[in-house]
């Protein structure tokens, strides 16, 4: 058995004959091994052909842009209720919050920013909020 490997080492197939098209790199492997990478390509692993080995790497969680709109919504929600208690600590104990209310706003922008920041939503970072 051959797996064919493409330029950037990721198994495309297992062939029983090499292809020799001299596009992609024929390795040749035992039919226990390919039963092996098999089941972990379909259990989720990412399978690599580096260095003359076969790496097994844990799979990348896969988040979605929906998922991090709703994870900024929260933190929106929370922002904003820091600001809400700002504001009535200030109208109720004549507190000036001013810098406190500045921060929590650049923190905002920051979150608006997320989608503009960052090309794929598995490489987002949140920003720290500047509340407890």
């Amino acid at each position: 058995m051959y797996a064919v490997i493409n330029g950037l080492g990721h198994i495309l197939s297992f062939e029983h004959e090499p292809r020799n098209d001299g596009r992609f790199t024929d390795v040749e492997i035992s039919p226990d091994l390919v039963r092996e990478l098999r089941a972990q390509r379909e259990a989720g692993f990412v399978i690599k052909y580096k260095d003359a080995e076969f790496v097994v790497e844990a799979p990348r969680h896969v988040v979605t842009w929906e998922q991090i709109r709703e994870q900024r919504d929260t933190k929106f929600a929370e922002a904003d209720a820091e600001l809400f208690r700002l504001i009535d600590d200030e109208l109720i104990n004549a507190q000036d919050h001013t810098a406190s209310k500045r921060d929590v706003a650049t923190y905002r922008k920051e979150l608006r920013d997320v989608p503009q920041t960052f090309a794929q939503p598995q490489d987002v970072v949140w920003p720290t909020p500047p509340f407890a």
